[in-house]
Parts: C-alpha cells; structure tokens; sequence
C-alpha cells in the first residue's frame, strides 16, 4: 500500500501561529471583530484592514502574501475548523441514532450511555 500523500499547507506552523496571533490582537482586537462580524459600514473599511494586516503579516514573518492569499488562507482554516467540529457531532449523532435503532427506536440501553458519547443528546 503507497503511503498517503502529505498535505501541503500555504503556511508552516510558526507562519500559521503569526498570523492567529496577528489577526486577534491587531488594533487591540478591532481587525478580527470586524473580519468574523462583518462589524463595519463599507466595504472599503474592510479592504483597507485586510491591507494593514497584509503588510503587518508580511513584516512579521519576512514574506511577501498579498492581501487575497491571506483573505484565502483565513477562509480555508475556517472552513476547516467548522467542518471538523460539525464532522465530530454527526459521527456522534449517527451512533446515538445506530444505537437507538439496536432497542427498536427507544432510548438506549444503559450499557451504551455509560460512555460520555451521547451526552448532548439524552
């Protein structure tokens, strides 16, 4: 069997912790609320925040990304981080239901609540 290929990242770790760290304590946290709230009247504020951001990122860590890379790169972990989370609860939600279906579609047995699993569903 071939080994699984690696999966490539636009940044390494240390790049990745620059930009989490920049992102939440830029402008004392104003950047981020405005970017995950969309706190702000114009568009043209955004585009100016991104901007700052990108010189600030690309001092920090002696790269040249354009504000469009960083934009990207913000909605990829995003994106990565919800579908994880949401990937987890289904998974979990499909045995509870599995195990339901076991005791004829009442609740479950003890014996399959004495883990942890279905806390958020019983």
């Amino acid at each position: 069997m071939a080994p699984e290929p690696e999966k490539h990242s636009r940044f390494d770790a240390k790049k990745n912790q620059i930009f989490i760290y920049l992102f939440n304590t830029m402008d004392g946290g104003k950047f981020a609320k405005l970017v995950r709230d969309g706190d702000c009247s114009k568009n043209m504020q955004k585009h100016e925040a991104w901007t700052k951001f990108a010189a600030a990122f690309n001092h920090a860590t002696g790269s040249s990304y354009s504000k469009r890379q960083l934009q990207d790169n913000y909605a990829t972990e995003r994106k990565k981080a919800s579908s994880s989370h949401k990937n987890k609860d289904d998974l979990d939600l499909s045995r509870f239901r599995k195990d339901c279906a076991v005791t004829g579609g009442g609740p479950p047995t003890a014996a399959s609540l004495s883990g942890t699993r279905y806390r958020n569903f019983v």
